[in-house]
């Protein structure tokens, strides 16, 4: 088994990275980090040299990261921040003026981190603190004060706010929408014989492909026991790589189907009630955070006018 030294690049090629793609500028990192331009540009280019593919292009004299570089950038400031979560906890006992916040993998790596500054900026009096676990058990932890949940809002001992309805859509790469014929158009009846990824085994509350099959009134049962991906983000990932076809939740897939990624390749299926919630103890939580985060979370999705509210 290799190393994490063999499997990883430099980790100062990594910090540098994440500051490059955070200010979207070489220049700007610079100034951050307190070293030259010029050594920035080579920490990128020996992480691309590493990676085999560009992680950045000019747009218009503007410096944009590639689908690749902002994968990575997500994955990269995910795994920074749980490192430095980990040091701050294991110097000090948390501060009373900390906020855990606790989501699953897959809403933190497509939707918050990109985020995660702007509501460290709202909540300013407070050190937000993100911690994932796919494990909904987890978010009633002592230690968690708000979490971001997917489910239909019935938690006991909790108060909850939707603030994504749930709205899912088949999507492809387009090459594997080309192979195939497929489109938004595409119906439903078209897809049991593809390749189709799959996440929840009806377990967790999520809409699966035989859900998702019967709201559009066929009956589909796969003729092999399918490979189930042990997060979304893995899944997407998956997707991406233009292995099948997934579920795609709108909001956490819209990025993509901008950049051209991704596109819909069937009709969309909606179940009211569901979707990802806010939710947390009022015993312990401050209701003018809670309202705060709210607020946030409006401003943020408002931006988005195809996200179903």
């Amino acid at each position: 088994m290799k190393s994490l030294r063999q499997l990883l690049p430099s980790a100062n090629a990594l910090v540098v990275f994440e500051s490059a793609a955070r200010l979207a500028s070489f220049t700007r990192a610079a100034e951050e980090l307190g070293i030259s331009q010029p050594a920035v540009s080579r920490h990128v280019a020996n992480l691309e040299d590493f990676v085999g593919r560009p992680l950045f292009e000019r747009r218009h004299n503007r410096l944009a990261l590639t689908d690749v570089g902002a994968g990575l950038r997500d994955a990269v400031s995910l795994g920074l921040g749980h490192v430095a979560a980990a040091l701050e906890a294991a110097r000090d006992v948390p501060s009373p003026q900390e906020l855990r916040i606790a989501c699953n993998f897959g809403f933190a790596y497509t939707w918050l981190m990109p985020r995660f500054s702007r509501l460290r900026e709202v909540l300013a009096d407070r050190s937000p603190r993100l911690i994932t676990s796919d494990v909904a058990l987890d978010y009633d932890s002592g230690d968690i004060d708000v979490s971001i949940r997917f489910g239909n809002g019935q938690w006991p001992g909790r108060r909850a706010r939707q603030i994504i309805s749930e709205a899912v859509v088949p999507v492809a790469t387009p090459d594997v929408a080309a192979r195939y014929g497929l489109d938004a158009a595409t119906p439903a009846s078209d897809l049991p014989p593809l390749p189709l990824l799959h996440f929840d085994r009806g377990i967790a509350g999520w809409l699966t492909w035989p859900l998702w099959f019967e709201a559009q009134g066929i009956s589909h049962a796969p003729k092999e026991t399918p490979y189930y991906f042990g997060n979304y983000a893995f899944l997407l990932q998956a997707a991406l790589e233009g292995r099948g076809i997934a579920l795609g939740w709108r909001s956490l897939i819209d990025p993509y189907l901008d950049g051209g990624s991704l596109v819909v390749v069937g009709p969309q299926v909606e179940r009211p009630g569901h979707g990802y919630w806010l939710v947390w103890n009022p015993d312990y939580l401050p209701a003018s955070v809670a309202e705060r985060m709210s607020v946030w979370f409006d401003t943020e999705l408002s931006s988005d006018a195809r996200v179903t509210r």
